[in-house]
């Protein structure tokens, strides 16, 4: 290993977290916080102007991309080279490429910063979790609310037509269970301009007939069992509806890949990962740049035992869709 003098002059040798496979290098590209991704690209810089020197050759396009891209930007481009390098037919090959960079990066980063400090950024890999069919279930409701036409029952779950809002549907299962499922963005100026204002910071999005309807619900059902589910805007809208709204009891709340931007305040997700009130289970993918913010300002611990992730998908739509939700795999 190459050592590098620290800020304090001294050499660092603890042992540094190398992301060995493209699913912890893909892993440490969607939850690296902008604080630490901005020491590897001071490395990347430097190592362009021959300042750093690695052990193999990394191709100065991929660490210029590092240089100049948020660290979420380059895993398409991750999984094009790890497609390509799979591929016998084709000439791409991981040597030199985003991959290695990545890895080199956190190497010298390590003998800078200390191997501790800079496996906190890393993280160990995350292991592959399947979906309950609870889960499966949850977003097959979003799914049907999104319809034009919203289905009457879907996977034994019956709509309940007189909660129906812009947003929300209720449903009850033969066991007296509640689901209510919020929909997230369609293609009208409501929610474009809604997304706009998350894109901008905005953590306050709200919807009256949603808060009207829950608080229906809960005089017509006062101490029911009640799941939350809500897809993209949805997340916000229900996460908000949620906090008007005083239900008594623990609330199952299942949040696919929420809403969120980097101009929101750190509060946008610890108001919901921290309410006591809340079990949250968060459905993320790894390409998705809508959810990006949202999986930085959770800890290693909440995502071992909350995360979920979708397929590896090199289209943005699919990342961030509701179809990778509605089957097991």
């Amino acid at each position: 290993m190459q050592y590098l003098d620290s800020h304090q002059g001294l050499l660092r040798n603890e042992t540094v977290r190398i992301p060995e496979s493209f699913n912890h290098v893909s892993q440490f590209l969607y939850h690296c916080k902008d604080e630490h991704w901005k020491h590897l690209q001071k490395i990347a810089g430097d190592a362009l102007e021959g300042r750093v020197q690695f052990e193999d050759k990394i191709k100065p396009s991929s660490l210029k991309l590092v240089r100049d891209k948020r660290p979420i930007e380059l895993i398409t481009p991750l999984i094009d080279e790890h497609i390509g390098h799979n591929d016998p037919t084709s000439e791409v090959h991981r040597g030199g490429g985003i991959f290695h960079a990545i890895k080199s990066l956190i190497q010298v980063a390590g003998g800078i910063f200390g191997g501790r400090k800079v496996n906190e950024w890393v993280g160990p890999e995350a292991k592959h979790k399947d979906l309950s069919q609870k889960q499966i279930n949850m977003a097959k409701l979003v799914q049907g609310t999104y319809k034009g036409k919203r289905p009457e029952e879907i996977s034994g779950w019956t709509r309940i037509d007189d909660l129906d809002s812009r947003y929300g549907s209720f449903w009850k299962n033969a066991a007296g269970e509640y689901t209510l499922s919020v929909r997230g963005t369609k293609l009208n100026f409501r929610d474009i301009w809604a997304d706009i204002k998350i894109a901008a910071g905005s953590k306050s999005q709200r919807d009256d007939d949603l808060v009207k309807s829950l608080r229906e619900f809960n005089e017509l059902h006062p101490g029911a069992k009640l799941n939350v589910a809500g897809h993209s805007l949805g997340t916000m809208l229900a996460t908000n509806a949620l906090k008007e709204v005083d239900l008594p009891g623990q609330k199952d709340v299942y949040l696919y890949n929420p809403a969120s931007s980097p101009f929101q305040s750190k509060e946008a997700v610890r108001d919901i990962q921290d309410n006591s009130d809340w079990n949250v289970q968060y459905h993320l993918n790894r390409n998705d740049i809508v959810s990006n913010y949202f999986s930085q300002q959770l800890s290693q611990d909440e995502r071992d035992k909350h995360v979920f992730y979708g397929r590896f998908s090199r289209s943005p739509l699919s990342s961030h869709g509701l179809a990778q939700w509605v089957e097991s795999y």
